[in-house]
């Protein structure tokens, strides 16, 4: 989200917890997505 700040959150988001639901589990996605929205909303204020 640093680095690409022509790709929005939102996308890279998304895009995270699809490879969480593919290589983990549904936990593991909703834990990636919490941790990753978290960070998004206090440190970029981009969504």
């Amino acid at each position: 989200m640093k680095n690409r700040k022509d790709i929005p959150p939102k996308v890279i988001l998304d895009e995270a917890v699809e490879l969480a639901k593919k290589y983990a589990n549904e936990k593991s996605a909703k834990f990636i997505n919490g941790i990753l929205d978290k960070l998004a909303k206090e440190e970029f204020k981009r969504l």
